[in-house]
């Protein structure tokens, strides 16, 4: 990945143009917590926009229901700004750019099982609502290309208003992707910590 090269390139020489060496060391002694700040070199001096924090007891909350079913936890993981915008299209692609623009933090949970395909819980925290829908609505068109009869996914809005939390349900038949809805639906705000 040549990401840490060019965009972390990118970033150091945006932040020695604001405050020269001074500020690069600020940045050494306390580096980007996410590859918002990378790409973003505004938000990695005070103020600071630090991510939201997802509870990984969401994914924990799951493990019951989805292991009585045959389905086991692979990974979990953060995807970050990047890799949103790279999903999409990449940084040629003013939509993709657009979508991705807003992160706030995620975490994602890759399942699989012998009986079934890989499947996928994603929950995606925005700056606001509006990058809420449209990360929504790019996700959408995303998961249309990956499964046109639209039977193997859910995307939606979640938690408390106003609606800045995303949830993408992939690759699960409807029955249990309803459960699972049901399930992250006991999360208060989907247990998100907005910063």
């Amino acid at each position: 990945c040549l990401f840490p090269n060019v965009a972390g390139a990118a970033g150091a020489r945006a932040i020695a143009a604001r405050g020269g060496n001074t500020l690069m060391d600020e940045i050494f002694l306390r580096p980007p917590d996410s590859t918002e700040q990378i790409l973003h070199p505004d938000r990695t001096t005070v103020p600071r926009d630090l991510p939201s924090v997802i509870d990984p007891g969401i994914i924990g909350s799951l493990a019951s229901e989805l292991s009585a079913v045959g389905y086991r936890l692979v990974r979990s993981n953060v995807v970050g700004e990047f890799t949103v915008r790279e999903l999409f299209g990449g940084s040629t692609d003013a939509e993709a750019v657009g979508a991705a623009d807003g992160w706030d933090g995620d975490l994602y949970a890759i399942y699989e099982s012998a009986r079934g395909p890989t499947a996928m819980v994603w929950i995606a925290a925005w700056d606001t609502p509006a990058d809420a829908r449209q990360f929504r609505d790019r996700a959408a068109a995303w998961l249309v290309g990956r499964h046109p009869d639209a039977q193997m996914y859910r995307i939606d809005l979640a938690g408390e208003e106003p609606k800045r939390v995303v949830r993408v349900i992939e690759g699960f038949g409807p029955e249990l992707a309803g459960r699972i809805e049901m399930l992250l639906d006991r999360a208060p705000s989907a247990g998100v910590a907005f910063r």
